[in-house]
């Protein structure tokens, strides 16, 4: 069976039937069960998700004496954690519906290459393995099991760590519960997260060891390969929110910016985020910057015998170029002019952006710390 070029109206059609091949969520069984394999939406999840352990840890700290603040106690009670008031409010909803973005992107993104022709195959059962492949490669189980292991092994350090806190053993007995499973859910799926984004790294390594052909004219400006630009995008925009929840974490419990161990963290994540945009995005451009190279060249070759043929009968014969061949001069021109403007990256202003939302985000919040904070104390002075 040889590769056929499909009409745009069946696209949508073969993308459909190629879609039980490939589904980066499988792997993901606790996103996977909360979400009842995907039919649940991401706010709705969110919604429920929050309301049912925040609701418990509520009840729960308020029964054991624990959720509002007593004057001249020390510990910090629920009421005052403003670290995870944040998780269960914002952190938590945002992160799940940008999860979900991820798992849309990369499986919208990689069946576009597929359906679009961009990477090519020269039978049906090659592109069905093909997709197979990268299901496997993105669902690997011993990286679910890693997940679960790390969130355990977390849990337990700050069951054991936490001392003045109304989540810590001393003084929590049913309240830790609930608290204690949510924080292991969502430790678990961020370590899952993780793993999964730089296994993505490994797969778009696996699609541009096949043939991938450049688009020139494709809308997305980017040869037809802007989806990979899109899924780097989506990881960023998760990672954004981690680096701002542990910045805002940070200031909240008043630990300088300037720490050792916050820098490290915060670094890390920078890194990581530069990694995951950068590495397929070079891949990506490789491959464009090779095409693009391939076509210039041959364009100036053709140019070349034509425009030597034309001038060489114009000092021989003292003749002007007959009109199909001023014709043809003039569409080699313009093409040459067409393949030197396109693109060798593939993203766009919008994709660039959500790669410096990992970086603003902090950087926001120590303005605001840094600059706002002396106001904000003037005022408070003023007020009381």
């Amino acid at each position: 069976m040889t590769e056929s070029t499909p009409t745009p109206e069946g696209a949508g059609s073969t993308s459909a039937s190629y879609e039980e091949f490939f589904n980066p969520m499988a792997g993901d069984w606790i996103l996977r069960i909360l979400t009842r394999g995907g039919q649940v939406h991401p706010l709705r999840l969110s919604f429920l998700y929050v309301f049912l352990f925040l609701s418990l840890a509520v009840v729960l700290s308020w029964a054991e004496g624990n959720f509002f603040a007593v004057p001249g106690n020390k510990r910090l009670e629920f009421l005052e954690d403003y670290g995870n008031w944040l998780n269960f409010l914002f952190i938590l909803p945002m992160g799940i519906v940008l999860i979900y973005n991820y798992y849309g992107r990369l499986r919208r993104g990689l069946l576009r290459l597929v359906t679009q022709r961009v990477v090519m195959f020269e039978t049906e059962e090659d592109r069905v393995s093909f997709l197979k492949e990268c299901h496997r490669i993105l669902n690997r189980k011993l990286l679910f099991w890693i997940s679960v292991t790390l969130s355990l092994g977390l849990n337990v350090w700050l069951v054991l760590n936490i001392r003045s806190s109304w989540n810590g053993m001393a003084f929590s007995s049913f309240a830790i519960v609930p608290f204690r499973l949510y924080t292991f859910i969502n430790f678990a799926m961020v370590f899952y997260f993780l793993g999964k984004a730089l296994l993505t790294v490994r797969m778009f390594r696996f699609v541009f060891r096949h043939h991938v052909v450049m688009q020139p004219l494709h809308p997305d400006r980017c040869g037809g390969l802007l989806p990979l630009g899109h899924i780097s995008g989506a990881i960023n925009m998760f990672l954004g929110l981690l680096t701002l929840y542990i910045t805002v974490l940070v200031v909240i419990d008043g630990v300088p910016l300037t720490h050792p161990l916050f820098l490290s963290v915060v670094l890390g994540f920078f890194g990581l985020a530069f990694y995951l945009f950068l590495i397929p995005a070079w891949m990506a451009h490789e491959e464009m910057k090779r095409q693009k190279d391939e076509v210039l060249q041959k364009l100036n070759q053709d140019f070349q015998v034509l425009y030597s043929r034309v001038t060489g009968q114009m000092i021989e014969a003292n003749t002007m170029p007959r009109p199909e061949e001023q014709q043809e001069l003039e569409n080699l021109s313009r093409f040459h002019h067409l393949v030197v403007a396109l693109p060798t990256w593939p993203f766009n202003i919008e994709t660039l952006s959500r790669l410096f939302a990992v970086v603003v985000g902090p950087l926001l919040v120590a303005f605001l710390k840094f600059y706002l904070e002396p106001y904000l104390a003037t005022l408070k002075k003023m007020t009381w």
